[in-house]
């Protein structure tokens, strides 16, 4: 069975937008990276929510520790109000495990801004992964996969927006 001409333009449009968007992600991730981003003296939640602010999809990785990290909560709470996707990774926690702690030592706004963001990750489909038992290499494979999709997804949707 022979594609017709439009379907063939559309499948070739996805894997250029595939390429650009992982080349992209690629280039971005590298940008955001504190270690090559970063110097002394730079304060952490300029750089980070500058970092937020341009990206087209963000990733929060959780851990059981996650929610610990003033930081962590911050930028998916900055993911939440920038209106990014999110693409939750569960790393040896599930979901219903995580939990926003009040032990009084933030402000009670950012507390509710962080219960709220992490709500909504929570009833996020994402990926999940047992780093004692998984297997790393398949994991990081279907991890980019599912962010590169998003990517894609994101992109396709600007267009349309772009073009109405």
């Amino acid at each position: 069975m022979q594609r017709s001409s439009s379907a063939m333009i559309k499948a070739v449009g996805r894997q250029i937008l595939h390429h650009k968007a992982a080349g992209e992600w690629i280039q971005k991730s590298r940008q955001a990276a504190p270690p090559k981003n970063m110097k002394p003296g730079d304060k952490l939640f300029d750089k980070i929510d500058v970092a937020i602010r341009e990206c087209k999809v963000g990733i929060a990785v959780f851990s059981p520790m996650y929610c610990d990290s003033y930081f962590c909560l911050h930028e998916l709470s900055l993911m939440k109000e920038c209106r990014k996707k999110i693409v939750p990774i569960f790393c040896d926690v599930k979901p219903s495990e995580l939990r926003v702690k009040d032990d009084w030592s933030y402000p009670m706004k950012d507390i509710e801004k962080f219960r709220s963001a992490l709500e909504e990750a929570k009833f996020t489909v994402g990926v999940t992964f047992d780093t004692l038992r998984g297997d790393w290499p398949e994991f990081l494979a279907n991890a980019t996969d599912v962010v590169i999709k998003n990517l894609i997804e994101v992109e396709e949707e600007e267009l349309i927006k772009k073009n109405q």
